[in-house]
């Protein structure tokens, strides 16, 4: 596997559970990554992206039948997007043998306009280093449509999957007691701190003292993101108790989020012609992991994987019709989950690793 960082040691960990027999080594390309874990129990080797040598070196000591997960971004390996290097060793590598395989897990891809991105000029080189590394793949899997679109104009066909991001604060066990002893009238808005402002003002505008609504918020709590006194003024203007936890380690978070019921998110102007540009969000996947209804500013239409669709979510317009009680709002609590670990868990993305690779 090629990156490191939540997303990976928690998949790397589900790997070797749904493959036991099977070894997990980690390739690193960053080393200085803060979000780094110590990867207890595995194998790690470090390589810069640049050193093609060193990194056929180390793909090549997985053996003549090995299975490559690349976690790709286009610009985490090369600050213009194209890692030459990397590319030749994965291609290269995958070829000299039919027994390999080589799997992309594509987190963010970009096809620049010539016209209006600075990269016009390294254009060309890019597209075509990105299509000779996606049509040497045996499986390519994104976490949203409007990425499965690109790389089908890459690879010449269909991704093998759709598997959304998910939730690297942990998926811990549900409690229906637990659930029912919510207060319905606790908010929280979690995230990075420019989500936040945005969510945060999109959620005062929503706002009117003479509503029902408003009165019926106890606490807003906001978790999440890096220290902002802008934050904190727009908190100090809410007409209801709210209060303020930035920089929280993961399972302190994962232990606030238990304690939430409802999840304001302003995510994405482009949610109005593309929903699944949802999947993207780690926050949006903590949210339905932990029990808490995600309400968005705006309608996203239905979001539906594998015909089946995502039964729990709301958006603004439903917090003035009345939001469900709490015997149905614990009923869509738990079909959320149910999706959730069908279609986005951790599990589930070793499973469809491991079944194509």
């Amino acid at each position: 596997m090629c990156g490191i960082g939540d997303y990976s040691w928690r998949l790397g960990q589900q790997l070797r559970t749904v493959n036991p027999g099977r070894p997990v080594r980690f390739l690193v390309t960053d080393p200085s990554n803060p979000l780094e874990p110590t990867c207890d129990g595995f194998q790690k080797h470090v390589v810069a992206p640049t050193d093609e040598a060193a990194l056929r070196r180390e793909l090549d000591a997985g053996g003549p039948s090995a299975s490559v997960l690349l976690q790709y971004g286009q610009y985490d390996y090369d600050d213009r997007g194209h890692p030459r290097a990397l590319i030749r060793a994965l291609t290269n590598w995958r070829s000299a043998s039919e027994d390999r395989r080589l799997g992309i897990m594509v987190h963010e891809i970009w096809l620049p306009s010539l016209v209006r991105r600075r990269e016009w000029t390294i254009y060309p080189r890019q597209y075509l280093g990105a299509r000779r590394l996606f049509r040497r793949a045996d499986a390519v899997f994104v976490n949203n449509r409007r990425s499965a679109e690109k790389v089908l104009r890459l690879r010449g066909k269909a991704v093998d999957a759709l598997l959304p991001v998910f939730s690297n604060f942990g998926e811990p066990a549900l409690d229906p007691a637990a659930l029912t002893a919510r207060d319905p009238g606790q908010w929280v808005v979690f995230g990075s701190a420019g989500r936040i402002l945005r969510s945060l003002r999109s959620f005062s505008t929503a706002l009117s003292p003479s509503s029902s609504f408003s009165r019926s918020v106890t606490h807003l709590s906001v978790l999440g993101g890096k220290p902002s006194d802008e934050i904190r003024a727009l908190l100090a203007a809410l007409p209801f108790p709210s209060s303020y936890r930035p920089d929280l380690a993961s399972d302190k978070l994962s232990a606030a989020l238990l304690g939430e019921t409802w999840s304001f998110m302003d995510y994405d102007d482009g949610l109005r012609t593309e929903p699944s540009l949802l999947f993207k969000s780690g926050v949006f996947a903590a949210m339905l992991a932990h029990g808490v209804i995600p309400v968005l500013a705006e309608d996203s239409g239905p979001l539906v994987i594998e015909g089946e669709r995502l039964p729990g979510i709301l958006s603004c317009p439903d917090i003035f019709s009345g939001l469900p009680h709490a015997e149905r709002r614990n009923r869509l609590v738990l079909s959320n989950r149910d999706w959730y670990d069908k279609h986005i868990s951790v599990r589930r993305h070793a499973e469809a690793a491991t079944s194509f690779l």
